[in-house]
């Protein structure tokens, strides 16, 4: 630390070069350390706070170039690609085209929103001197107010640690973290916003339905591991459905699958399948052919065939949606009727020496919607929202276009039309809903699937009296053996009823695919399966 110090008040030139390279990579940290510099008399106030200053001015004005030179590839270029996405940008120009000057000032303050408001400033063209004056001006507020801050707080503290001398690099660093929670966190609640996405972040910690997969799922893959021991094969679970490739474990075609649902004719949503390898005109005129054929108008839907937990799924309504889907997305893809009415989930399963299958457990699934007062913005609706907070993100990406409308006295706005839980959908414990009508409608359709035995169908129905009647439904989706029983997500069930679930439904996994082994089904080996989820997740 004194080698710090020495260096700050020695080398002035290299210092203030220093300061501003590092403002480049590490902004806030940075403004931090030379306050705490000026604290300890290493550095004077007005040389601390004017590189500062000239380091975060020259990187905001960089992102802005940047996004002005390359324009809307740029997010799709290193490092940008990394830390932003479509989505954010999309946003961003939202807020210009309402309040543009405003925004470049307050993002400056707000912890995430810098980089993808001064890129998408560029990208969207916007006025350079306006971007430049309102920067500057935001700037030379922020600058003092970071230094200056760091400073009184940070003299305080040194004090504290006076008598800790042999202890003072560890003493600064403690110093520069403490700054920096209150610059992160008591900053940011100085706002509407900050305050709510606070509030989002406690939520999604303190609810488990929240929790990231690799949190919750850590107890299931050790039992999963339990089993595997138990039946001395790793991956026996990929011969829990020998007519789907590694059982559904990873890369499956959703086409195929829906394709070997269609002899039961009526029960399965028309899809058509439009390869990557198609030019853009091409996919275009499959598309109006599939339109055309099958007497279809907008919405419909459009997925990648290979995807998870409902990534890039999206309900087109007209050509533009269409065309700005398939400039995004690289992929096979899938077409398909959009069904309107009610959604569910419907585990099923069969064991091979049984002649009749059964129903696991149903999910309701109910879509979120939040209700207009005539005042605020679709987007302060959504951050009031008691559970909607919790999923601003999902929200805001399908939203983007309407987060500035400010909705009617009453009127409802649906905020998600994807029956995902991570996409925002509120699941139910639908499985009260079983009847045999039902259960006999799955199980006939399941059989006509030769060496399907275990998996999920996500089915739109319209309605629920018709849906457990097993009539006027149809099949959006069926997922193999790594379905999961989505049912868990009912608010009413704590985290070890959701375990206890799970556990049950991978234990039948296992009984069902040790049965198929000893009748003669294919394993999917170690190796392979591990290439298999390699090549997944490097497309």
């Amino acid at each position: 630390m004194n080698n710090l110090a020495n260096f700050a008040h020695t080398q002035g030139p290299l210092f203030i070069l220093a300061v501003i390279a590092s403002s480049l990579i590490a902004e806030d940290f940075t403004g931090v350390a030379i306050g705490v510099l000026v604290a300890q008399g290493s550095v004077g106030f007005s040389t601390a706070v004017l590189s500062f200053f000239a380091g975060i001015y020259l990187g905001d004005m960089g992102l802005y170039f940047i996004g002005r030179g390359l324009g809307f590839s740029a997010i799709e270029r290193v490092p940008l690609r990394w830390i932003i996405s479509s989505q954010d940008i999309e946003r961003c120009r939202q807020w210009f085209d309402h309040r543009g000057p405003i925004i470049i000032f307050i993002s400056r303050f707000i912890p995430g929103m810098r980089l993808p408001v001064f890129a998408s400033a560029g990208i969207s063209k916007f006025s350079l001197p306006q971007f430049s004056g309102w920067l500057l001006l935001a700037v030379a507020v922020w600058s003092p107010l970071i230094v200056g801050g760091s400073m009184l707080f940070g003299a305080k503290m040194l004090a504290c640690f006076a008598s800790f001398k042999k202890y003072a690099l560890a003493s600064f660093i403690v110093l520069i973290f403490a700054i920096l929670t209150i610059v992160k966190i008591f900053i940011p609640l100085m706002s509407f916003r900050g305050r709510r996405y606070l509030a989002s972040r406690i939520k999604r910690f303190w609810y488990w339905e929240f929790w990231p997969l690799g949190i919750f799922y850590f107890p299931v893959i050790g039992y999963i591991i339990f089993l595997a021991l138990r039946y001395r094969s790793l991956t026996l679970f990929t011969a829990g459905n020998p007519g789907i490739e590694a059982g559904g474990f990873v890369g499956e075609s959703k086409y195929e699958i829906l394709n070997n649902l269609n002899d039961f004719g009526g029960f399965v949503a028309r899809s058509q399948l439009i390869k990557a390898s198609h030019d853009l005109n091409e996919k275009k005129l499959i598309i109006n052919k599939f339109l055309t054929d099958n007497h279809l108008n907008f919405p419909v839907v459009l997925k990648p065939d290979v995807g998870q937990r409902g990534d890039d799924v999206k309900v087109v309504n007209d050509w533009e949606d269409i065309d700005h889907y398939l400039k995004k997305i690289y992929v096979d893809i899938v077409i398909q009727e959009h069904v309107p009415g009610e959604e569910f989930g419907v585990f099923y399963y069969r064991f091979p020496n049984e002649k009749k299958g059964r129903i696991f457990t149903i999910t309701e699934k109910k879509f979120p919607y939040v209700t207009g007062d005539g005042k605020s913005t679709l987007e302060h609706l959504i951050l009031r929202d008691s559970r909607a907070i919790c999923m601003t993100q999902a929200y805001f990406e399908k939203q983007l276009k309407n987060l500035w409308n400010v909705p009617m006295l009453g009127q409802e706005v649906q905020l998600t039309h994807i029956g995902s839980h991570c996409k925002g959908a509120i699941f139910y414990d639908g499985t009260y809903l079983k009847t045999p009508a039902l259960e006999a409608a799955i199980d006939e359709l399941s059989q006509k699937f030769a060496g399907f035995y275990f998996g999920r169908y996500d089915i739109r129905a319209r309605s629920v009296e018709d849906f457990q009647k097993g009539q006027n439904f149809k099949v959006l989706e069926l997922n193999g053996v790594t379905a999961e029983a989505t049912n868990i997500y009912d608010p009413k069930y704590n985290v070890l009823d959701a375990y206890k679930i799970l556990f049950k439904q991978w234990s039948i996994l296992f009984a069902i695919a040790y049965q198929n082994k000893l009748l003669g089904a294919q394993v999917t080996p170690f190796k392979e399966l591990t290439q298999m989820v390699f090549n997944y997740y490097r497309r």
